[in-house]
């Protein structure tokens, strides 16, 4: 049976509390809390899902900036690793994320005559 997904939400956070800062902490638990909501609203599980239900979620439920993207798919390669670990589930769900990414900014050069 799968555990319920606030309690598991509640020990990956305190896991990952013990070795990353409050605010990287915050946005990876949102995020992970996301995907569980998506999950749940599609009668699922969140450590039942494949990878064409995370590309899915990505593609439709995250914002369409790369960089809100890459923190959603890092966020759930974060807690897909940790359930890994604790083995939560038997296949790590972020191996075969894809890479995600984001436009190199272009320096803003100032006018030399100003």
């Amino acid at each position: 049976m799968l555990p319920d997904h606030a309690d598991l939400i509640e020990q990956f956070e305190i896991t990952i509390a013990a070795y990353l800062s409050p605010g990287t902490v915050e946005t990876r638990t949102y995020y992970v809390r996301r995907l569980a909501q998506w999950a749940s609203a599609r009668n699922s599980h969140i450590l039942s899902l494949e990878l064409k239900d995370i590309l899915t979620w990505l593609s439709k439920s995250i914002g369409p900036s790369p960089w809100t993207k890459r923190s959603a798919k890092s966020s759930a390669s974060v807690f897909y690793k940790w359930a890994r670990r604790h083995r939560y589930t038997e296949h790590n769900l972020a191996d075969d994320f894809p890479t995600i990414s984001a436009p190199k900014g272009i320096p803003n050069w100032a006018d030399p005559g100003m």
